[in-house]
Protein backbone atom coordinates (compact mmCIF):
# COMPACT_ATOMS: atom_id res chain seq x y z
CA UNK A 1 0.00 0.00 0.00
CA UNK A 2 0.77 3.67 -0.86
CA UNK A 3 -1.04 5.10 1.92
CA UNK A 4 0.17 5.09 5.69
CA UNK A 5 -2.19 6.13 8.27
CA UNK A 6 0.06 7.38 11.66
CA UNK A 7 -1.38 7.95 15.00
CA UNK A 8 0.86 10.42 16.27
CA UNK A 9 -0.98 10.60 20.14
CA UNK A 10 -1.29 7.25 21.99
CA UNK A 11 -3.73 7.64 24.77
CA UNK A 12 -6.80 6.79 23.90
CA UNK A 13 -7.66 3.38 25.54
CA UNK A 14 -9.45 2.05 22.25
CA UNK A 15 -6.41 2.16 20.19
CA UNK A 16 -4.31 1.25 22.59
CA UNK A 17 -4.32 -2.48 21.40
CA UNK A 18 -5.04 -1.97 17.80
CA UNK A 19 -1.85 -2.44 15.43
CA UNK A 20 -1.27 0.60 14.20
CA UNK A 21 1.62 2.51 12.56
CA UNK A 22 2.34 5.36 15.80
CA UNK A 23 4.59 8.30 14.68
CA UNK A 24 5.37 8.03 18.08
CA UNK A 25 5.76 10.79 20.53
CA UNK A 26 9.04 13.23 20.13
CA UNK A 27 11.31 16.29 20.25
CA UNK A 28 12.57 18.35 17.14
CA UNK A 29 15.17 21.16 17.57
CA UNK A 30 12.41 23.57 19.15
CA UNK A 31 12.05 21.69 22.05
CA UNK A 32 15.50 22.64 23.77
CA UNK A 33 16.87 24.02 26.86
CA UNK A 34 17.18 27.89 26.51
CA UNK A 35 19.05 28.32 29.23
CA UNK A 36 16.87 30.62 30.74
CA UNK A 37 15.83 31.52 34.44
CA UNK A 38 13.32 29.14 35.82
CA UNK A 39 11.37 30.71 38.02
CA UNK A 40 8.37 28.81 37.88
CA UNK A 41 8.74 25.44 40.04
CA UNK A 42 6.66 23.24 39.52
CA UNK A 43 4.26 23.66 36.22
CA UNK A 44 2.07 21.28 34.15
CA UNK A 45 1.13 21.52 30.20
CA UNK A 46 -2.23 19.83 28.26
CA UNK A 47 -5.76 19.50 27.48
CA UNK A 48 -8.17 19.46 29.85
CA UNK A 49 -11.93 19.64 29.10
CA UNK A 50 -14.78 18.24 29.99
CA UNK A 51 -14.50 14.73 30.24
CA UNK A 52 -11.03 15.26 31.19
CA UNK A 53 -11.69 12.74 34.30
CA UNK A 54 -8.45 10.92 35.07
CA UNK A 55 -6.46 14.20 34.26
CA UNK A 56 -8.45 15.61 36.95
CA UNK A 57 -7.90 13.30 39.43
CA UNK A 58 -4.08 12.68 38.28
CA UNK A 59 -3.68 16.84 38.89
CA UNK A 60 -5.30 16.48 41.93
CA UNK A 61 -2.78 13.71 42.77
CA UNK A 62 -0.06 16.14 42.47
CA UNK A 63 -1.69 19.07 43.79
CA UNK A 64 -1.99 17.31 46.54
CA UNK A 65 1.60 16.46 46.77
CA UNK A 66 2.70 20.16 46.25
CA UNK A 67 0.11 21.18 48.60
CA UNK A 68 1.73 19.44 51.90
CA UNK A 69 5.27 21.25 50.80
CA UNK A 70 3.62 24.58 50.69
CA UNK A 71 4.01 24.76 47.07
CA UNK A 72 1.67 25.06 43.94
CA UNK A 73 1.21 23.88 40.74
CA UNK A 74 0.90 26.31 38.05
CA UNK A 75 -1.05 24.23 34.81
CA UNK A 76 -0.83 25.50 31.36
CA UNK A 77 -3.86 24.27 29.13
CA UNK A 78 -5.25 24.60 25.76
CA UNK A 79 -8.78 24.10 26.08
CA UNK A 80 -10.86 26.68 26.77
CA UNK A 81 -14.51 24.15 27.79
CA UNK A 82 -12.00 22.88 30.67
CA UNK A 83 -14.21 22.67 33.87
CA UNK A 84 -11.79 22.84 37.06
CA UNK A 85 -14.74 23.23 40.05
CA UNK A 86 -12.69 22.04 43.46
CA UNK A 87 -9.23 21.85 41.20
CA UNK A 88 -8.93 25.96 41.00
CA UNK A 89 -8.62 25.82 44.74
CA UNK A 90 -5.32 24.27 44.63
CA UNK A 91 -3.51 24.38 41.22
CA UNK A 92 -2.58 28.00 39.77
CA UNK A 93 -4.80 27.65 36.32
CA UNK A 94 -3.14 29.98 33.37
CA UNK A 95 -4.53 31.59 30.05
CA UNK A 96 -5.02 28.86 27.73
CA UNK A 97 -1.13 29.63 25.56
CA UNK A 98 0.13 29.30 22.00
CA UNK A 99 1.99 26.90 21.27
CA UNK A 100 4.52 28.97 19.86
CA UNK A 101 5.19 30.05 23.70
CA UNK A 102 5.42 26.71 24.35
CA UNK A 103 8.98 25.98 24.55
CA UNK A 104 9.72 29.42 26.40
CA UNK A 105 7.08 28.44 29.03
CA UNK A 106 8.49 24.50 29.47
CA UNK A 107 12.26 26.21 30.06
CA UNK A 108 10.58 28.91 32.28
CA UNK A 109 9.63 26.15 34.89
CA UNK A 110 12.00 23.70 37.29
CA UNK A 111 10.09 20.84 37.58
CA UNK A 112 7.27 19.28 35.09
CA UNK A 113 4.35 17.38 36.10
CA UNK A 114 3.09 15.09 33.74
CA UNK A 115 -0.62 14.14 34.18
CA UNK A 116 -2.63 11.88 31.63
CA UNK A 117 -5.67 10.65 30.26
CA UNK A 118 -4.82 6.82 31.12
CA UNK A 119 -2.51 6.55 34.07
CA UNK A 120 -3.53 3.49 34.95
CA UNK A 121 -2.18 1.14 31.28
CA UNK A 122 1.18 0.60 30.05
CA UNK A 123 1.57 1.53 26.78
CA UNK A 124 -0.53 4.82 26.76
CA UNK A 125 1.64 8.05 27.39
CA UNK A 126 1.16 11.54 27.18
CA UNK A 127 3.41 13.55 24.41
CA UNK A 128 4.15 16.35 26.79
CA UNK A 129 6.71 14.42 28.75
CA UNK A 130 8.55 14.06 25.52
CA UNK A 131 8.19 18.17 25.08
CA UNK A 132 9.20 18.73 29.21
CA UNK A 133 12.13 16.83 29.16
CA UNK A 134 13.16 17.95 25.68
CA UNK A 135 13.12 21.48 27.04
CA UNK A 136 15.79 19.55 30.07
CA UNK A 137 12.78 19.96 32.67
CA UNK A 138 12.83 17.35 34.95
CA UNK A 139 9.71 15.39 34.59
CA UNK A 140 7.68 13.67 37.29
CA UNK A 141 5.02 11.02 36.04
CA UNK A 142 3.16 7.88 37.61
CA UNK A 143 4.90 4.81 37.46
CA UNK A 144 4.43 2.64 34.46
CA UNK A 145 7.19 -0.30 34.13
CA UNK A 146 8.75 0.26 30.20
CA UNK A 147 9.29 4.31 31.25
CA UNK A 148 12.90 3.05 32.72
CA UNK A 149 13.74 1.24 29.93
CA UNK A 150 12.26 3.56 27.25
CA UNK A 151 14.15 7.02 29.43
CA UNK A 152 17.14 5.47 30.74
CA UNK A 153 16.44 6.68 34.22
CA UNK A 154 15.86 10.30 33.06
CA UNK A 155 11.85 10.28 33.77
CA UNK A 156 11.30 10.29 37.70
CA UNK A 157 8.09 8.30 38.75
CA UNK A 158 6.14 7.54 41.26
CA UNK A 159 3.61 5.23 42.83
CA UNK A 160 2.19 7.35 45.76
CA UNK A 161 1.88 10.70 46.83
CA UNK A 162 4.88 10.70 49.25
CA UNK A 163 7.01 9.69 46.41
CA UNK A 164 5.94 12.88 44.42
CA UNK A 165 6.09 14.48 47.33
CA UNK A 166 9.79 13.41 48.26
CA UNK A 167 10.76 13.95 44.05
CA UNK A 168 9.52 17.53 44.45
CA UNK A 169 11.11 18.43 47.14
CA UNK A 170 14.80 16.81 46.18
CA UNK A 171 14.58 19.03 42.97
CA UNK A 172 13.36 21.91 44.49
CA UNK A 173 15.16 22.43 47.78
CA UNK A 174 17.73 19.37 48.50
CA UNK A 175 20.01 18.93 45.64
CA UNK A 176 21.53 21.27 42.64
CA UNK A 177 23.65 18.51 41.32
CA UNK A 178 20.62 16.08 41.28
CA UNK A 179 18.31 18.96 39.42
CA UNK A 180 21.73 19.47 36.93
CA UNK A 181 21.98 15.67 36.29
CA UNK A 182 18.26 15.15 35.65
CA UNK A 183 17.97 17.80 33.51
CA UNK A 184 20.77 16.88 31.05
CA UNK A 185 19.90 13.55 31.29
CA UNK A 186 16.62 14.34 30.20
CA UNK A 187 17.44 16.72 27.12
CA UNK A 188 20.21 14.30 25.70
CA UNK A 189 18.17 11.00 26.26
CA UNK A 190 14.90 12.39 24.39
CA UNK A 191 16.76 13.80 21.53
CA UNK A 192 19.02 11.07 20.98
CA UNK A 193 16.24 8.50 21.01
CA UNK A 194 13.13 10.32 20.17
CA UNK A 195 13.15 12.59 17.34
CA UNK A 196 10.44 13.12 15.12
CA UNK A 197 11.43 12.86 11.91
CA UNK A 198 14.60 10.40 12.77
CA UNK A 199 10.84 8.32 13.62
CA UNK A 200 9.22 8.99 10.31
CA UNK A 201 11.82 7.80 8.04
CA UNK A 202 12.11 4.71 10.33
CA UNK A 203 8.50 3.90 9.29
CA UNK A 204 8.91 4.95 6.10
CA UNK A 205 12.13 2.65 5.44
CA UNK A 206 9.81 -0.06 7.42
CA UNK A 207 6.92 0.09 5.23
CA UNK A 208 9.07 0.18 2.36
CA UNK A 209 7.74 3.22 1.21
CA UNK A 210 10.80 5.18 0.58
Amino acid sequence: SDLLMLYANKCDEDLINQKKDWWCWGVSQNERNLHIPRNTELAAFGLVGHNSGQKHDSLSFYAQAAKKLDKTIHVYWGMATAEWGFLSRDLMVQPVYCIEEQTAMMNACKVAINYESVEGMSGCWSYKLWQTMGCGTPTITRYKPEYNKMFDGALLSCNTELEARNLMSMLLHKNDAFWNSISKKSEEVVHDKYEWFTNFDRIMKERNLW
